[in-house]
């Protein structure tokens, strides 16, 4: 560092200029950074709390989900060559913000959310797919570099795929995917089979990575770019309708959506197997509405502040022209 910093002021006697390392995201990656430490506290803090209390802790258990640890050593290894190939090193938090990405989704999917989740508590794995979706996703998108995001774009077989989902059509996907998985048949198949457990996991992961993607790193085509904002809002808002159908109907319900968790002992005492659900949609709707809520927040923020910036340029350039 001394070497480097004495041999730049050799040059013209003038300081080298620091590159920009500041972390990315932009407006909205700065009002959306705080939400997976708040998720991360809720689902890792308060949940075993709760299922501390006996008989609960009979079911609540560590179990290292194999699966998730290798994808999660495999996307290290890929995310660390992809890095190693920028021109330009980028701030350090990216790369720590990828690891508490992977360590979020392994630690999910192996803690007693995931146990507790496809056994006894509909609230637990309600947590869990939260965890995944708001807390895991959020932090692996912020982890990605704007050099790091071009350099995906242009990869043979995942490149199409990103230019294609990284906009509107994903983020409604995103909402769909969502909703699908909580239709009683699917969610029962995800409980009953291992194979579609992890399929509903990773679709979580995924889908939820392309939600947020457009939000945190916008990549619309320059044609397109006028209303792209708009488009982004829209996909915020018609998640958050999704989430505030689902929870509120979760809640409300007066009957048992799910026979699993009818059949399965009671360990919170007197709460039963409805106001179980009522928990767990109540989870989802207030949780997942403030995500969003501050999703849409941060977007018109970001576009109140480029639409100002254009205003001024344009002012100074009239000003600059009548002078």
């Amino acid at each position: 560092m001394v070497t480097h910093m004495s041999a730049t002021r050799g040059r013209g006697g003038r300081r080298g200029r620091r590159p920009n390392r500041r972390v990315a995201g932009g407006p909205a990656g700065a009002v959306l950074a705080p939400l997976p430490v708040l998720a991360f506290v809720l689902a890792f803090v308060l949940a075993p709390a709760a299922v501390a209390v006996a008989p609960a802790s009979l079911y609540a258990h560590w179990s290292l989900d194999v699966g998730a640890l290798g994808w999660g050593v495999a996307a290290l290894v890929a995310y660390a060559l992809l890095w190693a190939r920028l021109p330009r090193r980028p701030h350090p938090a990216l790369a720590v913000c990828f690891v508490a990405g992977v360590a979020a989704t392994v630690l999910t999917l192996s803690s007693p959310l995931d146990t507790m989740g496809e056994s006894v508590l509909l609230t637990m794995h309600m947590l869990e797919h939260m965890a995944l979706t708001l807390v895991a996703a959020l932090l692996l998108v912020f982890a990605i570099p704007r050099g790091m995001l071009q350099q995906v774009r242009a990869l043979p077989l995942i490149g199409p795929i990103v230019n294609r989902f990284w906009s509107l059509r994903g983020m409604v996907l995103y909402s769909a995917v969502v909703l699908a998985w909580h239709v009683p048949f699917l969610y029962e198949a995800a409980l009953r089979h291992e194979p579609i457990h992890d399929l509903e996991h990773l679709s979580f992961l995924l889908f939820g990575v392309l939600f947020w993607g457009p939000v945190v790193h916008p990549i619309a085509p320059e044609r397109h770019r006028a209303g792209a904002p708009l488009r982004r809002l829209a996909g915020v808002l018609l998640a958050l309708l999704v989430n505030t159908v689902l929870g509120s109907y979760l809640f409300f319900a007066q009957r048992v959506l799910y026979p699993t968790y009818a059949a399965a002992p009671r360990v919170w005492g007197l709460i039963d197997a409805r106001t179980d659900q009522s928990i767990a949609g109540g989870c989802l709707w207030v949780m997942g509405d403030m995500a969003y809520i501050a999703a849409a927040g941060a977007l018109v923020a970001a576009w109140l502040g480029s639409a100002t910036g254009r205003a001024r340029g344009v002012a100074a350039d009239a000003g600059s022209h009548n002078s």
